[in-house]
């Protein structure tokens, strides 16, 4: 598996994924109608619009798009997003984008991580050293969590 920026011409397959992901991943944790409204917000086009505010990178494996993670440009010290095909969970690809995102903000001299995690991935984040700062209840979209890391420096 590699790690490589996304190109514009992922948008199809990032969007196909993300959706795929949500419901068949975080359907346990979250009402049919909160799933329904999570997985149908960006589509190709939106993908291919959002482009430019996202530094993007995606998991490849035998030609592929097996994850993604995103961080906004205008706030590297908040994550965008991490996603991760329903076949590709716990296999590594997660942990791997993860490592990518927190050595290039890192780089850049964010000193503090912040993303908000649905309930589904939590647990994920806390193996990766990220700490609970809150639980925000929301009925329409489903509680997520605020989690924080501290970045070392070298």
């Amino acid at each position: 598996m590699r790690i490589r920026k996304a190109t514009l011409e992922d948008a199809k397959e990032l969007s196909a994924l993300r959706k795929a992901t949500i419901r068949a991943i975080n359907k346990h944790d979250y009402t049919p109608s909160q799933i329904a409204r999570w997985s149908k917000r960006w589509n190709t086009v939106e993908f291919q619009l959002q482009d430019d505010p996202f530094l993007r990178y995606v998991a490849v494996q035998d030609g592929k798009i097996v994850g993604y993670a995103d961080i906004r440009k205008k706030s590297p010290e908040e994550m965008g997003g991490l996603y991760v095909r329903k076949d590709f969970i716990q296999k590594g690809v997660g942990r791997k984008l993860m490592k990518k995102i927190e050595d290039m903000v890192r780089k850049m001299g964010v000193k503090s991580f912040l993303l908000h995690s649905s309930t589904t991935a939590k647990g994920f984040y806390e193996k990766l050293g990220y700490t609970v700062l809150s639980l925000k209840k929301n009925r329409i979209k489903g509680d997520y969590y605020i989690l924080e890391k501290k970045l070392l420096h070298p």
